[in-house]
């Protein structure tokens, strides 16, 4: 078990921002038996910023270091790292054994007694870190400053990750904190720090998905010096004069704060001076990929440093987390003071954006989902939405998402898919069993389309009739328009089956061979099979059929119809059961009595079509089956167009756009 404990904000030395100390439970079973109650204002937040300082704590585990209850340091060397996403080469290794679960290493203020890995200034080190969704390892870095130092301590994860810059005493004194995704560069800034000892600190971020030791759980952690500019927007009087929508682009480090702190300990600001260009309700937020650590907003009525306050928010539901969002109802022509800073000294770089006025979708909320059945397509847009959902599996950057409550037109493997013309923004897909909002995730994506930054799909295997919730939203707050449609895995259906559901028997006593097969063969196979697979999208077309138990070496022929025969006509030795407008889309060799087309190089068979000149509208209906040589005599006597060759069951496919 454990319990809650924050301290009192302190100031620390001479130019500094105001820096808290404080602690929350990092789930490694730790106990503390005097925590007084919380103070700070941001006790909700405490928990999002996962800072894991807790005092004089027991570790419950029986491999805890004994001996004297002062601090060890350990020197990185041992051990190794090797990142499988983001790179880290050139760096000793942490040393940390079982990625600190758990941590009788470096866990810093967490562990009695205090032990910490030691770091040169400047200097870096390759770690590992894990996260079981119960306990994490958090790794405390001591390092010494001999003049009076601007610091930025760099961390780069496999997973989403926090990282503080810290007083090396305990209770630890928060002087920078950054959060950010994997595989990006999550930056803590300290300026002006005197000389004497410090701590640098990594962890996974509690938002994130489950860390496994041993599979993407690797850092890099680099500390170095900063140049430290004070923004030209640093004071209220000077603000920069902005219009329109953005993106802008800044910075609150190096800065002080001159204005107010109405929320979140909003401290480290800058500002501007926003001129409306709307009239209506506008949103100023730094929900984005360009802010790096933990914002607060504020803005204010008019141009003046003593406007009145229209508003101030700390943290929206965002991803990546720790970012803020604020509504403002505004005049056009007016101007409005913004004020851009950080929580409890967090500084970093951010990107500001105001949206214009726009309409929420209907589907917004998990449970005002849209009702939609069969394959689609479904047309709609994440812009203006929020987010309300679970951070699904594949990413912890999802956001502004929507929802839809599917019922199922088929028994199988289907693909959920956003791969088309239709969706023009980086999606990120998610696919539920049944229509609560807590329900089993069956699959997510995010680029599952090809490149990264595209589209999403999702595979999953549906019963006709059950019910299914999807949510559709954007890799960190992307928007825009999107197409999305069910399209069965195995396309096809199997018909043609002689001497089943109406179709007639096999020729001249050629007897019928089983359910999905053609007729028997010269070769006693017992009929050819046909099957598919891929996806039936004229925008994403993937067909590929496959059949079996020809002839060994067969030339083969791939026929598509526009329409049906539904008993079936004699063909050589078989059954046709394509008609109408008939193509012969690929022909082919089997081997070993098999052939696959399209092959490698082939056009698609939508492609392929609309070549010979049938091309598939969205909608309808092909046919398709092989037929394919069988020189031998077997069953009926030759002739012109008979006794040569044989077919194949055959397949009913539906294309989608």
């Amino acid at each position: 078990m454990f319990r809650f404990q924050t301290f009192a904000a302190v100031l620390i030395g001479t130019g500094l921002a105001s820096a808290s100390a404080f602690s929350v439970p990092d789930s490694k079973g730790q106990r503390n038996s005097s925590a007084p109650a919380q103070t700070d204002p941001k006790a909700a937040d405490m928990y999002l910023l996962r800072a894991d300082f807790v005092p004089g704590a027991r570790n419950d585990d029986p491999a805890s270091p004994t001996g004297s209850p002062g601090p060890s340091v350990f020197q990185p060397g041992q051990g190794s790292s090797s990142l499988g996403t983001c790179v880290c080469v050139g760096s000793p290794p942490e040393g940390e054994a079982n990625c600190g679960l758990p941590d009788t290493f470096n866990g810093g203020c967490n562990i009695t007694p205090q032990q910490y890995s030691n770091l040169p200034f400047p200097g870096s080190v390759c770690g590992t870190s894990a996260w079981n969704g119960t306990t994490r390892d958090t790794d405390w870095y001591r390092f010494t400053l001999t003049a009076t130092t601007n610091v930025r301590w760099r961390v780069n994860a496999e997973y989403p990750v926090v990282a503080f810059i810290l007083t090396g005493n305990c209770p630890a004194s928060v002087l920078g904190t950054a959060n950010g995704p994997a595989c990006t560069n999550v930056d803590v800034f300290a300026a002006s720090l005197p000389p004497g000892t410090y701590v640098a600190w990594e962890g996974p971020d509690f938002s994130g998905p489950v860390i496994n030791c041993g599979v993407s759980d690797d850092y890099k952690g680099t500390l170095s010096v900063f140049s430290c500019t004070t923004p030209a927007n640093d004071f209220c009087s000077s603000a920069t004069a902005i219009s329109g929508n953005g993106p802008w682009f800044g910075t609150n480090v190096c800065s002080a704060t001159d204005g107010p702190s109405p929320c979140g300990l909003l401290s480290n600001d800058v500002w501007y001076n926003w001129t409306s260009n709307v009239t209506g309700t506008v949103t100023f937020n730094t929900c984005n990929p360009g802010t790096t650590y933990d914002t607060v907003l504020s803005v204010y009525d008019g141009s003046g440093c003593t406007g009145t306050q229209l508003g101030c928010n700390d943290d929206i539901p965002c991803a990546p987390a720790l970012r803020s969002g604020l509504p403002i109802a505004v005049g056009n022509g007016n101007v409005y003071k913004v004020q851009v800073g950080g929580f409890s000294g967090a500084t970093g770089n951010f990107q500001l954006n105001v949206e214009p006025p726009c309409t929420t979708p209907v589907n917004d909320n998990c449970a005002s989902a849209t009702a939609i059945a069969g394959p689609g397509p479904f047309f709609g847009t994440n812009v203006c939405a929020t987010l309300d959902g679970p951070l699904p599996s594949c990413t912890a950057n999802m956001n502004r998402d929507v929802w839809y409550n599917w019922t199922a037109n088929t028994t199988g493997v289907v693909n959920f898919t956003l791969c088309n013309a239709g969706t023009n923004y980086d999606s990120v897909l998610v696919v539920f069993d049944g229509l609560a909002c807590t329900g089993t995730e069956l699959g997510c994506d995010d680029d599952g389309c090809g490149p990264v930054g595209g589209p999403s799909r999702v595979s999953a295997s549906v019963i006709s009739g059950n019910p299914y919730k999807i949510q559709i939203g954007g890799w960190n707050g992307s928007t825009g328009n999107f197409q999305l449609q069910m399209i069965a895995a195995a396309p096809g259906v199997t018909f043609c089956e002689p001497g089943l559901a109406g179709v007639i028997v096999c020729p001249c006593g050629n007897p019928p061979s089983g359910p999905g097969r053609g007729c028997n063969n010269s070769s006693g196979t017992g009929g050819a099979t046909m099957t598919d697979t891929g996806l039936a999208s004229l925008a994403a077309d993937t067909v590929v059929f496959t059949t079996t138990d020809e002839r060994p070496t067969a030339l083969t022929i791939v026929l598509q119809g526009d329409a049906t025969i539904p008993a079936g006509v004699p063909y050589g030795d078989g059954i046709r059961c394509v008609g109408g407008t008939l193509k012969r889309l690929y022909v082919k060799t089997a081997v070993g009595g098999s052939i696959t087309a399209p092959g490698v190089g082939d056009p698609t068979v939508s492609a392929r079509s609309a070549a010979l000149g049938d091309p598939i509208s969205a909608g309808t209906q092909r046919y398709y089956m092989v037929y394919y040589r069988d020189p031998l005599i077997f069953a009926c006597p030759p002739s012109p167009g008979t006794a040569t060759f044989n077919s194949s069951s055959a397949r009913s496919i539906l294309w989608a756009l």
